[in-house]
């Protein structure tokens, strides 16, 4: 018996994926949503992205489609209505 019974298993490694790296003006906008501090932003394309973000007022990605908005505001007045009734 030449080979252990537990032998390590190499990994399987896949080199054909690739992710692309974010472009700077998506680094500075995921800067903005994060919290993270406009002085971290290295470069006037990151600076770009984040200022976008603050002028359009979207904290969360998903706050930037008019669909997400219209839903928001229908939950929002959903919740007010029925704050207004009384519980039986």
């Amino acid at each position: 018996m030449t080979t252990p019974t537990l032998a390590p298993v190499q990994p399987k490694v896949n080199a054909k994926r690739f992710v692309a790296p974010r472009s700077e003006f998506d680094q500075g906008k995921y800067n903005y949503r994060h919290g993270i501090d406009l002085a971290t932003c290295a470069t006037d394309d990151m600076t770009d992205g984040w200022l976008s973000c603050q002028e359009a007022g979207e904290r969360f990605g998903w706050q930037s489609s008019p669909a997400a908005k219209g839903e928001d505001a229908y939950w929002r007045a959903m919740m007010q209505q029925a704050s207004d009734r009384e519980v039986m």
